[in-house]
């Protein structure tokens, strides 16, 4: 996923598109479990 967010650069990537790749990893990964704020807070940098 790191790879993913260096390759995207300034132009940043967005939330939904990153977890869908998360979700495309780890199939029981379930976004709304955790809410878009908190998923928000494990993505910031």
């Amino acid at each position: 996923m790191c790879c993913l967010v260096k390759k995207a650069g300034k132009n940043g990537i967005e939330l939904s598109t990153l977890g869908n790749k998360v979700y495309e990893k780890y199939e029981d990964f379930k976004i709304s479990d955790y809410g878009y704020s908190q998923f928000n807070q494990y993505v910031k940098v």
